[in-house]
């Protein structure tokens, strides 16, 4: 299986409360017309009392997660600072 190139992709919203499903729907998109794999989907909120909710989505099968999961685990610890909002990465 081909494991790369991989590209870890972090967002953020001040609001949530008008969201109707469409970030997920264009992400089903890409991936039905082969423009992107997703590897997995962590969506996580937090309510105005301070209550967090998630959801995890993934696609992969139980193999797959650990052929994965070394690769990202390796990219995460090589760190780096995250890049500035507007700016490329560091």
């Amino acid at each position: 299986m081909a494991i790369g190139p991989i590209q870890i992709i972090v967002f953020g919203f001040d609001r949530t409360d008008q969201f109707k499903g469409e970030v997920l729907e264009e992400l089903a998109r890409l991936r039905s017309r082969g423009m992107i794999r997703v590897i997995d989907v962590f969506l996580a909120a937090k309510n105005a009392a301070g209550e967090l909710s998630q959801v995890e989505m993934t696609w992969l099968q139980e193999q797959e997660k650990v052929e994965f999961g070394a690769v990202v685990s390796k990219l995460i610890q090589a760190g780096g600072a995250p890049a500035a909002p507007g700016r490329g990465p560091n």
